[in-house]
């Protein structure tokens, strides 16, 4: 078991400065729970960790500052084996070493889909058999395994040092990959995929020609954009960047165009969360969703203070606390913003005799359900 330590600030009245440290320690703790680790990290160019233990035990004893300490089951994958053969493959030992409460085998498993993923055709990226056999809904299936391996709520309140920044590109990757779940867009990736495979052209002709096309599938996906047909010029960018994956201004168009399905997909969710009141029955479904607007967001504080805003119109106080206290720890300049927020997720909790830490499913009896006519 992982233990989970949170504070906040309980009455300010109640501290017992006893120097200059103790008041720049106390200035960094706030009515919002924070890990305790994560203002040790605030403070530890100042405090050594028995120094900072020593003062917060005093500003719990003294009741200025509030403990919550919570057991969490330890992230385990896989049963602990590999996900993967990566035999051929050469870790840096000071990377596998970073963030300690991750996994072994999750962490090979991002090193190795964040430094070689854009080299991988998107069977061998899911870690599929390369060929055309495979079939759509064994894809699919792959794709759920890993879209809920890199799930925000796997790694919540945990350390990834340079892990988060790396997770952030290999869900993108994964996100191309799950592009042929579609049998359609499957059929037209393998005509691709395995006819370059089979080209018995001369070298310099085919690179050539492969070329050409490329740029042929570029052309039309600026034509479609301007059209407004988004899902289809994504579908030609994708062919003319794996047919030329050295040519940037295919990558950076087809980063443009992403952006702008993954706002419209995001807007989508956002509306699927304020409007569909039955996917708040579901603790699972509730989850993912929040999980997918998240990961389109890349985890942005505004993505978190628009779910906060939500929970509070839909009568989920303990998850306006949650998504409010994230948006301020990724933007502090946020802290007023959600003050009036967490004031009146606090109230309702109040009202109904609950604490801050409790589950996310939505509060709803039998009378508000919709009625048939």
């Amino acid at each position: 078991m992982i233990v989970e330590t949170k504070i906040k600030l309980l009455s300010p009245s109640k501290f017992h400065i006893r120097s200059s440290k103790e008041a720049f320690l106390a200035s960094k703790i706030t009515e919002i729970w924070q890990s305790r680790d994560d203002v040790f990290t605030a403070v530890s160019g100042v405090f050594s960790r028995k120094e900072f233990d020593d003062a917060i035990s005093n500003f719990i004893e003294s009741g200025a500052v509030e403990e919550n300490v919570n057991k969490r089951k330890k992230l385990v994958v896989n049963e602990g084996e590999d996900l993967r053969d990566y035999t051929q493959v050469c870790f840096k030992y000071a990377e596998l070493e970073e963030a300690p409460e991750l996994p072994l085998n999750l962490k090979k498993e991002i090193l190795f889909l964040y430094y070689y993923g854009r080299n991988l055709d998107y069977y061998r990226m899911l870690n599929l058999e390369k060929s055309p056999d495979v079939t759509a809904e064994r894809v699919d299936e792959k794709c759920r395994y890993y879209r809920s391996l890199f799930a925000g709520r796997n790694f919540e309140n945990i350390n990834m040092y340079s892990y988060r920044n790396k997770l952030q590109r290999v869900r993108k990757l994964i996100g191309d990959a799950c592009m042929i779940t579609s049998p359609e867009e499957k059929e037209k990736y393998d005509a691709l995929l395995f006819s370059i495979k089979n080209n018995n052209a001369p070298a310099t002709e085919g690179v050539r020609s492969q070329g050409e096309t490329a740029e042929k599938h570029f052309v039309l996906a600026m034509k479609l954009k301007s059209h407004n047909k988004i899902k289809q010029a994504h579908e030609e960018i994708l062919i003319a960047v794996r047919m030329d994956p050295e040519n940037k201004e295919y990558h950076d168009f087809e980063l443009e165009i992403r952006s702008v399905l993954n706002e419209r997909h995001s807007e989508e969710l956002f509306d699927a969360l304020q409007n569909n009141e039955f996917v708040l029955l579901d603790e699972k479904k509730l989850e993912s969703l929040i999980d997918n607007i998240l990961e389109l967001n890349e985890g942005s504080a505004q993505s978190h203070l628009r779910l906060a805003k939500i929970a509070i119109e839909k009568g989920m106080p303990e998850m306006a606390i949650e998504h409010s206290y994230n948006a301020v720890k990724i933007d502090p300049d946020l802290k007023n913003e959600v003050k009036s927020i967490v004031s009146f997720a606090r109230k309702t909790l109040q009202e109904l005799g609950k604490s801050e830490i409790g589950p996310k499913t939505f509060e709803i009896g039998k009378n508000d359900l919709p009625q048939k006519k």
